[in-house]
Formats: C-alpha cells, structure tokens, sequence
C-alpha cells in the first residue's frame, strides 16, 4: 500500500460511467479499491454476507424458533428440536447458496443493501423504533424498494400504541413520529448527495475542478428506474411484452396506437400491481410484532414477482426472507 501523501488525489463524478444507478455514497466506500487493493469491494461484499448471515441467525434465534418451538410443544406435548441447530442450519443454508456467495464476489453491493434492511428488521422486532425509522432511510436512500416496508412498521407502532382501523394506526402519534424520522433521514441523505461536490484533476496532486452530483445523482439514482426496460438477464413477467416493444436503431417509425396500448406498453404500468400489493399486504398482515418477518417476505416476493426488471440481485433479496 503506498503512503497517503503518495496517493493520486483524483476524484471524479461516478455518473460519468453509463450504467452507475446507484447512490454515489456507494462509490466513496469503495474508493480504497484505488489505494489499497482492487478487490476490497469484493471482501467487503462478502463480509456483508457474513453479517446477513449473522443477523438472520439472531432473528432466528430470538424471534422465530422459540415461537415455533412453543407452538409445537403445544400441540404435540413432544420436545421440539433444538433451535440451536435449526437456527444453524438455515443460516448456513442461506450463507451457501451459490447464488448469495457468487453475486458478492463478482462485485455487487446488493449484500450491502441487505444488511441495512435486516438491520431495520433486526431494531423493528426488538422495539428500537428510533433506530429502525434510521436505518430504514438509509435503506431506502440506498435503493429505493426498502419504502414498502414502512407501511408494516407504521401499522404495528399505530397498533402497539391503540389505534383501530387501519386509519387510526397509521395516524397515531407515534406512526406519525416514525414516518417523519425516517423520512428525514432519507432527504437528509439525498439533500446531501445532490449538494455535494467532487473534486477532480487532470494533474497528479491538485484539484483544479469541481463538479456536482446533483441532477445526475437524482436521475440514476431514482427517476431512472421509473421508466427503465431490461429486454436481458430479465426473469419478470414482463420480459416478453418489454422485449417486443423494445426500440431498436434499425427499426422503422413505430406505428400510431390508441390510449389503452400506450398505457400497457408503458413502463410505468407494471408499478400499479407491485406497489399497490406490497403496500397492500403490508396493512393486511403487518399487525403485530411478530407477524414482521412474514409480511415482509410476502412483500419482498411479492414487488420480486411483479418487478419488470428482476435479475439474479433483485432475486437475492427474496431469497434473504425465504431464509427467514
């Protein structure tokens, strides 16, 4: 490793690079792949996949099994199996999925993102509601889909604090106050980004330029994302209509088309279904506490199966729940 004063001190915009779609905070932390090794992203992905897997043991350990265990001993009268070992053995079923493990070491920061988001869940089931509206903006500065589960969160804290009805949970005082929370930990995070400026040189020590990630930040970051098509590496639904659809150099002016095509063809369409039953399950069955980790696999397989771009990442996340 060379010393810090020998380091080239050349920053620059990580939208400059076509196809970056994710927050430039992303980008810092990866910044010692340039001075200290070329493969730290990667160590650091995977140690992220350690800590998922830890995390997922705990939830198992503390929140899952003994209820499933209890449950059983009810019914049955017999000594249910130790969730010592079942809790071991899911998570090493998770940690060796060559699915987990390859997407890390290839280079996706995808097992970053889950850390956030068990970290969210891990705080939620242990009542750490301040510290859950954090990391739940975090999350969703981070990528924008971890939003959905705020609506079960808000329903179990209005719940918790005596709201009826699904108007008076998400209503409550305290819904209210996580909401907020965690809302402004997301503009805070964003105000940050779009303000912030890169230095940049052509020469070896001196920054002579700056430039803004503003706009270029909020784009691909976010709006990108409202109306990208993936005719590639894309399992949804909606591969098929996205693929014959697709605009081609070589093809010729598209035909004229009434309202009701152009709504379909739209995609912004597929967002109707995803978000409307994510949102949606996440009222029905994110009454309790404990019913968290149920509705958010439902949730997360539920805007999985109904995402028009799903690729091997977004199917990592499922995945995560499916563990759980």
């Amino acid at each position: 490793m060379l010393p810090i004063h020998l380091v080239k001190l050349t920053f620059d915009s990580p939208y400059k690079r076509e196809t970056y779609r994710y927050t430039p905070l992303l980008a810092l932390l990866l910044t010692p792949n340039i001075w200290l090794h070329p493969s730290f992203g990667k160590y650091l992905f995977a140690f992220c996949d350690l800590v998922n897997g830890l995390l997922t043991y705990k939830i198992l350990k503390r929140h899952i099994l003994p209820r499933d265990s209890s449950s059983a001993d009810a019914k049955e009268g017999s000594k249910a199996p130790s969730s010592e070992r079942q809790a071991v053995l899911l998570t090493a079923g998770h940690l060796l999925n060559p699915l987990v493990f390859s997407i890390s070491t290839r280079g996706s920061s995808e097992s970053v993102l889950v850390t956030f988001v068990l970290l969210t869940l891990y705080a939620s089931l242990n009542g750490q509601w301040k510290s859950s509206a954090i990391l739940l903006g975090l999350s969703t500065h981070w990528k924008i889909y971890p939003l959905v589960y705020g609506i079960s969160c808000l329903q179990v804290i209005g719940n918790m604090s005596g709201g009826k009805g699904f108007r008076g949970s998400l209503l409550s005082r305290r819904s209210i106050g996580f909401a907020l929370l965690s809302a402004s930990t997301f503009g805070a995070l964003g105000v940050m980004c779009y303000a912030m400026y890169v230095y940049s040189s052509a020469s070896q020590t001196i920054p002579l330029m700056c430039c803004s990630w503003g706009y270029p930040f909020l784009f691909e970051s976010y709006l990108y994302h409202l109306h990208r098509l993936d005719h590639r590496h894309n399992f949804s639904p909606y591969f098929y209509a996205t693929y014959l659809t697709y605009p081609s150099v070589a093809s010729q002016a598209p035909l004229p088309v009434g309202l009701l095509d152009r709504i379909l063809r739209s995609s912004l369409t597929s967002f109707i279904p995803q978000i409307g039953l994510s949102l949606g399950l996440g009222l029905v069955f994110g009454r309790r506490q404990r019913d968290l980790v149920f509705t958010w696999f439902l949730q997360t397989a539920t805007f999985v199966i109904f995402n028009k771009v799903c690729t091997s990442q977004v199917r990592e996340h499922a995945f995560f729940f499916h563990t759980d």
